[in-house]
């Protein structure tokens, strides 16, 4: 019995380890979605000068990740009662904030964000690397320590 439980337990504490460093994953991959959600409306705000929801549309969708399918479920299915990701607050502030701005402003604003942004997803990708793999290490080990103390 001791075995089985110690084995549950060292199962469970790869799949946390794994699920945890997950977290840090998704950050990073947030952030570069984002950058690239920052490039497609500095493309389009700059060259073309498109209003604020053509530019969602055409963003949602011609891009397959989590920022377009917020995009298209918040502003053109238009659901609220979702709930959506804390990360996607920052996509509301970055819309709200170059809604309500004119070209020439909205560029300062976009060069402001993506600075911003940039720093935070090197921040990220350190996190990751240092923590996520720090992470996914030491709670298995924690778990087979368990199990020894089981046996």
């Amino acid at each position: 019995m001791n075995l089985l439980s110690g084995i549950l337990i060292v199962v469970a504490s790869f799949i946390l380890g794994a699920s945890l460093s997950g977290i840090y994953a998704r950050k990073v991959r947030f952030l570069t979605d984002f950058l690239d959600f920052i490039a497609y409306t500095e493309g389009q705000i700059g060259f073309y000068k498109t209003e604020i929801m053509p530019l969602i549309e055409g963003y949602s969708y011609s891009c397959d990740n989590e920022i377009s399918k917020f995009l298209k479920k918040k502003y053109i299915e238009k659901v609220t009662d979702r709930y959506f990701p804390a990360e996607c607050k920052e996509v509301e502030e970055f819309i709200e904030g170059i809604s309500a701005m004119d070209t020439y402003s909205q560029k300062g604003y976009l060069s402001l964000v993506r600075t911003k942004t940039e720093k935070a997803l090197s921040a990220a990708e350190k996190n990751y690397s240092v923590k996520g793999g720090l992470v996914r290490k030491l709670i298995p080990m924690l778990g087979v320590v368990v199990f020894i103390i089981l046996l």
